[in-house]
């Protein structure tokens, strides 16, 4: 053991062993056959978790190719190896069983989108890529015919007037659902993507409605159900469940560049309405598809899913589950109930800068202690949240006993505090306080038999 120290080659950390933590707005995919979950660490790694009957959500790999934030991620219909990563750097493909990039697109150059990429989406099987952005555009993004693992933007939809967050696309009805920082949900006509149609470069892409409804930025929507019901996630802390109405679509019509012309002034023209309170003043022009009416579109279930905001959410396609994250924490939810789904599993970070760590009995549990107020007791195997413990205020410093028995921590108030830890629970209740400190303290040290305790603090004592 003593080499492992002193030994030249092992004095440079290449590669942690194992990361802690959940990103604050952690992206989330599950693989097409249901057996992965793929979130993100406070470092920007990407965790691969598997899932089976008998242990739940377990972690798998840890891919740390990243340096900056995350956004989406989204698992290949066709091959759950590969994996699309969005973000601040682009456009990813990464190789999961290689844990290497495989193919990137980088952001601003040539018809590359001009800032960060936030979501991503597959339309028709894989054969297309849709990606948003912050910079309010949609681009489509079509497999190079030679180079079978290169891409390339094959156009641009516009219409949007603040970044993207989310992308969903319906097959049966050739319809893209985006979402953003306005609070509302847009439904675009998309059917002259289809492969079935050789000449794609025909902007005909239609705003068919608009769904209102959230208080906050809508972070993600899912379809269920044949199509017939969507959850949508919002900052504003919930999850919706809305049973959409059917829309008349001719799909024989072919739309002219007057039509779509039209089409976005009457759309234009019934916003400002809206905005102005005169709504139900103007009848829109035949052949103009109306928004949202709350008549015929039903709110089934709002759920809050976290305490304070909802930033992703995804749902498993082969199993009645659904996986959220909130504030560095990812919930996993059993939805065999649509409007009643029931919490089964979570995944919790600190929310703040992480002060001080100890690796407790045999090395497969980990105490961290944090400015956020709280230590967390985790399995390092498993990244499982066991126990958690309030404090007053950031904490500063932490000591544990030799047998791991009592556990010493200062917060804000300048006192020392201990608490005891029994079968892999920290105990609420404090069983010993020091006094003494007139400043914040920031260190402590335990003697190797247990019997001393030694603090220094901000008073210089």
């Amino acid at each position: 053991m003593t080499d492992l120290y002193v030994n030249d080659t092992s004095r440079v950390c290449s590669q942690p062993v194992q990361v802690v933590g959940v990103a604050r707005e952690s992206a989330l995919a599950w693989s097409v056959n249901g057996n992965r979950l793929a979130f993100v660490s406070g470092n920007s790694a990407i965790f691969i978790a598997g899932h089976d009957d008998k242990r739940g959500v377990t972690l798998e790999k840890v891919i740390p190719l990243f340096k900056k934030d995350v956004n989406g991620l989204l698992f290949s219909p066709d091959n759950e190896d590969m994996l699309v990563v969005v973000g601040h750097e682009g456009i990813s493909f990464v190789d999961v069983a290689a844990g290497d990039f495989v193919f990137r697109v980088p952001i601003g150059k040539e018809n590359n989108h001009e800032s960060d990429v936030t979501c991503a989406t597959w339309l028709y099987g894989g054969s297309l890529l849709a990606t948003g952005s912050k910079d309010a555009t949609i681009k489509i993004w079509i497999r190079d015919a030679t180079h079978t693992h290169e891409w390339t933007c094959l156009e641009t939809i516009t219409g949007h007037k603040a970044p993207l967050m989310a992308l969903e696309f319906n097959l049966f009805t050739n319809s893209l659902f985006s979402c953003g920082r306005d609070s509302s949900i847009k439904h675009w006509d998309v059917r002259t993507l289809h492969p079935s149609i050789k000449v794609w470069h025909v902007g005909q892409h239609r705003e068919l409605r608009t769904i209102t409804g959230h208080a906050g930025d809508v972070r993600r929507m899912i379809l269920m159900a044949h199509d017939e019901y969507m959850y949508s996630a919002s900052v504003d802390g919930t999850v919706r469940l809305v049973k959409l109405m059917q829309l008349d679509v001719d799909d024989d019509r072919v739309l002219s560049a007057e039509d779509l012309e039209r089409d976005r002034e009457a759309a234009d023209k019934l916003a400002l309405e809206e905005i102005l309170g005169l709504g139900n003043k103007t009848t829109p022009p035949s052949g103009v598809a109306v928004g949202l009416s709350t008549e015929t579109d039903q709110v089934l279930a709002s759920i809050s899913a976290h305490e304070q905001n909802v930033f992703r959410m995804e749902v498993n396609p082969v199993k009645p589950l659904m996986a959220t994250s909130g504030n560095h924490e990812i919930h996993v939810w059993d939805i065999s109930n649509l409007a009643k789904p029931v919490r089964v599993n979570e995944f919790i970070g600190h929310t703040n800068g992480v002060t001080q760590v100890h690796l407790v009995r045999d090395d497969q549990h980990l105490i961290s202690g944090s400015l956020d107020g709280r230590i967390h007791l985790y399995n390092v195997d498993t990244l499982y949240r066991e126990s958690k413990l309030d404090v007053i205020g950031a904490v500063g410093a932490t000591a544990l006993s030799p047998d791991s028995r009592v556990l010493f921590c200062s917060g804000n108030d300048y006192d020392i505090r201990g608490y005891l830890t029994h079968d892999n629970l920290l105990v609420s209740q404090c069983v010993v306080e020091l006094t003494g400190h007139c400043g914040k303290v920031y260190c402590l040290a335990i003697s190797p038999d247990g019997s001393i305790l030694v603090s220094g603090a901000h008073d210089y004592r």
